[in-house]
């Protein structure tokens, strides 16, 4: 089992999914003007979806309310997934088509 959350021992924000104590994938971001800014990526492919939600919500936990991914993170890891360099509203992304949960049900 993956088990996704931050490491707070690192800073600035840092999320990291791990299996069996391993780091499998990592997150890096800062929040600046209230905009979560995610400067790395890091790991297996298939895990940047769970890893990003989980860095996007914990920016709007501590008051981002947009978002950036820059250009560290490649073209192609966000195609995999469908995500675009810009999130405008952390908050609508997850309303949006982009959540696979039952929340807008």
């Amino acid at each position: 089992m993956v088990e996704i959350k931050r490491n707070y021992e690192l800073p600035p924000i840092v999320f990291e999914a791990k299996e069996n104590g391993e780091t499998a994938a990592s997150m890096k971001g800062s929040i600046i003007d209230g905009v979560f800014r995610i400067t790395e990526y890091s790991g297996d492919k298939y895990l940047f979806d769970g890893v990003c939600r989980a860095s996007l919500n914990n920016a709007e936990h501590e008051g981002a309310a947009s978002a950036v991914i820059e250009r560290s993170v490649p073209d192609w890891q966000l195609m995999l997934f469908g995500y675009k360099r810009e999130i405008p509203s952390i908050s609508d992304f997850f309303k949006e088509k982009n959540c696979n949960c039952s929340c807008k049900k």
